[in-house]
Parts: structure tokens; sequence; C-alpha cells
């Protein structure tokens, strides 16, 4: 079973929150652009009715998204919560479509001719994390970047979960360490209205059969002190000997020169 708690935020071009999109004051009649030329009476005073006038017109419009006047303020979106899956391999994936389940199934349904000029899946992975975050594990997929200029691209990252028992000073934590064993992509609209896949991003997961168990240790500090004192003596012990080679090797520098030392 899957559970989310998924939150998604419109973004504007330079990535900050947006306001929302521009809605046309009484009066105001703001342009329909190519969609104007086959219902010229109309007017998109807001991105939601310039999408419905270029869905009547059967044209796509995802290409004038960042442009139009009334939909340029909200040019992308940031998706972030907590998902909670079982302990089998699975995916999770952000992709074109809404979704439903169909016997048993994830449906994803769209619009063909809305996305026929392509669909941009762009992304940047600003944290991801599979259970709590401790204190020295890595995660390698945090900060990777995809554009995406032309087409309806699939990306595909596989990632394989460690199991990891941490116990540290302040408890004990269960989580998952993991790697990334490649990632992939390609362009699923090999042509103009045809896709051979559903454009997204997923994250293909797979759990490991077993699982590391990290153990936190304080140093006392006489352990700590007697470190201390075998430097130190170490030490001594090397300028000891030292000492004593030197000495013999003045020694029999003196009595090769024809002199000998007393004792």
């Amino acid at each position: 079973g899957v559970s989310e708690t998924l939150v998604m935020e419109s973004l504007d071009i330079h990535g900050r929150p947006s306001g929302g999109d521009v809605v046309g004051k009484a009066g105001d009649c703001l342009s329909c652009l190519e969609a104007g030329e086959y219902f010229p009476d109309i007017c998109c005073n807001s991105c939601q009715q310039l999408k419905d006038a270029y869905r009547s017109a059967g044209l796509p419009y995802f290409h004038v998204l960042d442009t139009a006047e009334q939909c340029k303020r909200e040019v992308g979106c940031q998706v972030h919560g907590d998902i909670l899956v079982s302990k089998v391999s699975g995916n999770v994936h952000v992709a074109l479509g809404r979704t439903r389940m169909k016997d048993g199934v994830l449906v994803h349904e769209f619009n063909m001719q809305e996305v026929s000029d392509g669909f941009n899946t762009s992304h940047i992975v600003n944290r991801m994390a599979f259970g709590p975050q401790v204190a020295g594990i890595v995660s390698p997929l945090e900060g990777i970047s995809k554009i995406v200029k032309h087409g309806a691209y699939m990306f595909h990252y596989y990632v394989k979960l460690v199991p990891t028992l941490f116990e540290g000073r302040e408890g004990t934590v269960y989580t998952h360490q993991y790697s990334v064993s490649a990632d992939t992509d390609k362009n699923a609209m090999v042509k103009k209205g045809e896709l051979l896949g559903l454009p997204g991003v997923f994250f293909v997961y797979e759990f490991t059969p077993f699982m590391v168990h990290k153990v936190e240790r304080v140093v006392p500090l006489s352990h700590f002190l007697t470190s201390v004192c075998a430097i130190i003596g170490g030490v001594f012990t090397v300028a000891g000997m030292l000492d004593a080679l030197l000495y013999r090797g003045y020694r029999g520098i003196k009595t090769s020169g024809g002199r000998r030392l007393p004792n």
C-alpha cells in the first residue's frame, strides 16, 4: 500500500513561490493568441480560459505557457512531502496526466492534443531521503538537475536501498542509505502527437536483503590521555634512538681519523 502527504506549489520564472496567474480586470479582454483565430469573439482573461480556448480549438498549448501574459507567472512547480510505501520494490514518480485507480492499476489520463508539441519534464532534486536524516549519510540524488528543451522525456533513476540501524547518543534510528546504480533518459515523443511512454520523472527503488548496523561510540577521556602518553613516549623513544645513532656515527668518524675517543 501507499500513502502520501505531498504538496505542490506553483513557482515563478525565478523559482520563487508564485502569487498566482494574471486575471483580467472587469472590462479587460486579453488575447487568446492562436486560439483567437478560431474564436475571434471570446476573451481569455485567465490562464485556465486560455487553456480551455486552445483545447476547444484542438490546439496544444504547452508552448505558450511560458510567454502568455495570463500564464507566465506560473512556469513550474515544487513538490514536497512524504510518501509511505510497502517494503517491496516499486517506484515513485511525478508524471503527465491525472491519476486514478482502475482494476487495481494506477492509470494516467490526459488529452494527447494538449501535449502534441511536447511536455517539459525538467527538474531539480533538492532533497531525497528514504527515512530520517542521520549525520554522515550521503544522499547522492540531491542536487541533480536535468533540463529539457524539446520533446517529452522520461527520466528513470534506479535506486538501491540499504536498511540501516543507527545507534547514537540521541537514541536509535532506523533509516535507509541508498546508491544510484543508473539513470536513464529517453524522449517518449518519437513524432508530433505520438508518445511511446509516459513523460515524467521516475525513482525506481529496490531493497537489498541485508542491513547495516552503525554504532556511535564516545571515546572516554582516559582513552585520550592514554593515547597522548603513548605518543609522547614514542617521541622520546625515537629521539633517544636518533641520539644514540648520531653519537655512534660521530665516534666512528673520529676513530677512522686516527684518534680514539676515551670511553
